[in-house]
């Protein structure tokens, strides 16, 4: 993360939104199966996000012999700050092992937790994702709404994160979509200021062959 390129929280999730969808891409490819990826950007400076505070939605839509499933997530953005901290683990193991996150109870986190709240009330597959110079991580929404005061919590790296996504262990299906259209439309249902789904389809395909756990 270039501190000196990117500044805000929309940036920064329009970014790595984009790296992620190249690097899924590519790596199921090699699997046959190929993957669109559908982005529906910042809904503009009016956007109601603080009626629910969803930065993103994002949706997983399979169509594959023998196997159709779609579900989504909300999530959260935020820039680690003085409130809220990454707290170091050894680089060997940090993308891959758990790690935690350190919120002190001031006004940006009350504001944070109001936010985690407002998701929940929508599903429980809610989720605050952290920006950090040490990595990305993310924290259940259900978590973070939990805390009375100064405390840390697990969290995954957000690699690990959007690999149990993709592998079906994360997720909502009553969040669903499949097209741009649907996809819109659960956005504004939502009142998310991004949508973003990951539409998996079969190219040449063998039911014996692919794996959906290959990331």
């Amino acid at each position: 993360m270039d501190q000196g390129k990117i500044q805000t929280e929309p940036s920064i999730t329009d970014r790595y939104l984009g790296v992620l969808q190249h690097v899924i891409s590519e790596k199921w490819k090699k699997e046959g199966l190929k993957i669109d990826v559908c982005t529906l950007r910042d809904m503009g400076p009016n956007a109601p996000e603080h009626k629910y505070g969803a930065d993103f939605i994002a949706v997983l839509d399979i169509k594959i012999e023998g196997y159709k499933l779609t579900k989504g997530f909300l999530c959260q953005a935020k820039k680690e700050s003085d409130s809220i901290k990454v707290l170091k683990t050894q680089p060997q193991i940090f993308f891959r092992g758990p790690t935690s996150v350190k919120f002190g109870f001031d006004q940006e986190f009350i504001r944070l937790k109001g936010q985690a709240n407002d998701m929940l009330q929508i599903t429980p597959a809610s989720f605050v994702i952290v920006y950090s110079m040490k990595g990305f991580v993310v924290v259940p929404a259900s978590s973070v709404a939990s805390l009375s005061k100064n405390n840390k919590l697990y969290a995954k790296s957000a690699a690990s994160f959007f690999k149990e996504f993709l592998m079906c262990f994360i997720g909502d299906p009553n969040l669903k979509a499949w097209d741009n259209i649907s996809l819109e439309s659960l956005r504004d249902k939502y009142r998310a200021k991004r949508a973003v789904m990951f539409s998996l389809r079969s190219t040449n395909f063998d039911s014996d062959q692919v794996h959906l756990d290959s990331f």
